[in-house]
């Protein structure tokens, strides 16, 4: 049992090159409406349309290249709300993102690339270095902070920080299954250092997944072994088939959900119910997506034999609709006729 492998057409590589074009602009910086992952307020939406219109774009392009800026801003939005209780000043630091290929932010090559700033504040910068597991960087950081700075960060709220401060000032032995357990954003750093036995048994400590899209998913994946790999698809069902969700591996979700299709429980749905509530993603759902996989699955989801019995006898239909993406339907209805819906029952 393998997850299907991704890759980007050149298509997508030239509009997400595009995008981070436009997110990049000196002139002016995007700003979001504050209300979590809701798209652009209508001033960022006008700057938008009049950066893209400046492109000479042909329309079908300028649609897509506006909705993967909405993605990069989303993504931008995300990294700085994550990070505000951690660092003082998050003033340009976006000029320091380091972006994957299909446009998410690498948090370990981003966060290096902010501590090698000697403009940043060594404060914020010994702070992310603890906070990433980046031991050299801790070393060299710490070295140079003065007593004074070395017993703030000694009275600070996180544990992780506390270990690091002993470590850089004293030569503390580290506590490896102490880091493990506090780390914030590290795991992927210390990760590999674990001992082999416990990698898996640190994945399962966390029921709602550590992993945030599909790269990091994959890299935990890839230094477990084999018979590893199918424990945690089998105990986070849900948690893997939530990372198909995003643009570009959409296409892959229903595939996903297949394969996972055998080890999802009533439990599952709950989840299911109330990540979809949230709508992340789905606005940029393609209509050929929509009306081709998803009517379909909506419909085989309730006439199905296939699926577990017990699952089709404990879990009430309320609950089963939402995970048969049922909150995608107030969009389905904008391409599809009502006709089609009702013989759906929806």
């Amino acid at each position: 049992m393998q997850l299907p492998n991704t890759f980007l057409s050149l298509h997508q590589m030239s509009l997400c090159n595009i995008a981070l074009q436009v997110f990049n602009e000196p002139d002016d910086r995007f700003t979001l409406d504050g209300k979590g992952h809701s798209l652009p307020n209508k001033q960022c939406a006008i700057l938008l349309n009049q950066k893209l219109s400046s492109l000479s774009l042909p329309n079908i392009f300028k649609k897509e290249a506006t909705a993967l800026v909405k993605l990069v801003l989303i993504e931008s939005y995300k990294w700085f709300q994550d990070h505000k209780p951690i660092i003082k000043s998050t003033t340009n630091l976006q000029n320091h993102f380091q972006w994957t290929l299909d446009n998410k932010i690498d948090r370990q090559k981003t966060t290096k690339a902010i501590i090698h700033d000697d403009n940043i504040d060594i404060r914020d910068r010994f702070m992310l270095a603890c906070h990433y597991c980046f031991q050299e960087d801790v070393f060299s950081i710490g070295g140079i902070l003065d007593d004074a700075q070395q017993n703030i960060f000694q009275g600070c709220d996180f544990n992780d920080v506390h270990v690091w401060v002993n470590w850089a000032r004293s030569g503390e032995e580290l506590d490896g299954d102490e880091i493990a357990r506090d780390i914030l954003f590290g795991r992927q750093a210390y990760f590999p250092k674990l001992e082999q036995e416990k990698r898996l048994q640190h994945l399962m400590r966390y029921c709602g997944g550590i992993w945030s899209n599909y790269h990091e998913l994959q890299f935990y994946l890839s230094i477990l072994d084999q018979n590893e790999q199918q424990e945690i698809l089998k105990k986070f069902p849900f948690r893997v088939i939530e990372v198909f969700f995003d643009w570009p591996v959409q296409k892959q979700l229903f595939d996903v959900v297949d394969l996972l299709w055998p080890y999802l429980s009533e439990q599952n749905c709950g989840v299911a119910e109330h990540f979809l509530s949230y709508g992340r993603g789905v606005q940029f759902f393609s209509k050929r997506i929509l009306v081709g996989r998803i009517i379909p699955k909506v419909q085989a989801f309730f006439t199905s034999r296939t699926r577990p019995a017990e699952l089709r006898k404990s879990v009430p239909r309320r609950v089963l609709f939402p995970f048969a993406f049922g909150r995608m339907i107030n969009l389905v209805r904008t391409v599809i006729s009502p006709h089609s819906l009702s013989s759906l029952g929806l």
